[in-house]
Parts: structure tokens; C-alpha cells; sequence
């Protein structure tokens, strides 16, 4: 019995442009394409989510985080090392624009409005379920996540 070798994968044909844009328009939108600084303000923040009453920055930012990943359906887009990394980001980068501020203390108002603005900065440029989104609308084209893309964020 002798081997084969496997068939050749065809290429992947483009569809006429109309389609392809139809189709494009058409795909679901995943909660992390949209603006994440929105999806905060929906968040019923709890208090211990805010700096204050000895709770250092990097804890309610991570607290913070974690609420707005559940309340979003977040969790369930990101992977835990897509998660991991863009917590980390985001954390890093709220006790950073803390550590900056030469007032006595944040207002809780203005952590929420800082917080919104890094978490939609911060926020992973492109994720596993985003490829998988954009390549189940057969396009004409196929998108594959690569292992340091984990770690880009949307801010250049």
C-alpha cells in the first residue's frame, strides 16, 4: 500500500465585493469590538470597585475589571490568557495614571472616567473569538490569531 499525499485545500474563493460587504455588515459584533468605556457606564459599579477607604488604586481597578468583564460577557469572549494580559494592561496603566495625579485623592467620578477611557485603550486589538467571527463570515479571506497578538492593545 503506498502513501498519498492529502488533497490540496482549494483556495478560498472571494465573493463578489457586494457580498462580501453584505456579509461583513451582516456578522454579529462581539461585546469587545464595541466601546468598552460604554459597556463600563452600563455596569452597576459597586463602590469597592473605586479607590478609597484605604483601598489603593491597582485593587479597584482590579475589582473594577472583574465586574465589567462579568456584567459585559466578557468573560466569555476572552480566553483566560487574553483576559490575564489585558487585566494586567489595564491595571498597570490606571495605577500608573493615579501615581501621576498630584491631588490629595480621585474623585470616584473621575477614577470611572479614567477607568472607561484605559479600558477602551487597553482592550485587546484582536482575539480568538474575533477571528473566529470574522473567519465564519467567509469573506474570502481566513484570519489567524498569532500567540504575541495576546498582548497588542488598540492604543498605538
Amino acid at each position: 500500500m503506498t502513501a498519498t499525499a492529502p488533497a490540496p485545500v482549494a483556495p478560498l474563493e472571494a465573493p463578489p465585493p457586494e457580498l462580501a460587504q453584505q456579509r461583513w455588515d451582516g456578522r454579529a459584533r462581539l461585546t469587545i469590538e464595541g466601546n468598552l468605556g460604554d459597556a463600563m457606564k452600563l455596569a452597576d459599579v459597586p463602590r469597592s470597585a473605586t479607590p478609597g477607604e484605604g483601598r489603593p488604586p491597582e485593587r479597584a481597578a482590579a475589582l473594577l475589571f472583574d465586574h465589567v468583564m462579568a456584567s459585559s460577557g466578557l468573560n466569555e469572549e476572552l480566553t483566560q490568557e487574553e483576559r490575564e494580559a489585558f487585566l494586567s494592561r489595564f491595571v498597570t496603566e490606571v495605577t500608573r495614571q493615579c501615581a501621576e495625579d498630584t491631588s490629595a485623592e480621585i474623585s470616584s467620578l473621575d477614577f470611572m472616567h479614567r477607568a472607561g477611557y484605559i479600558l477602551e485603550s487597553q482592550k485587546p486589538v484582536v482575539t480568538a473569538a474575533i477571528v473566529r467571527s470574522i473567519n465564519s463570515a467567509v469573506l474570502g479571506f481566513t484570519t489567524k490569531m498569532q500567540g504575541w497578538m495576546v498582548h497588542e492593545s488598540v492604543e498605538l
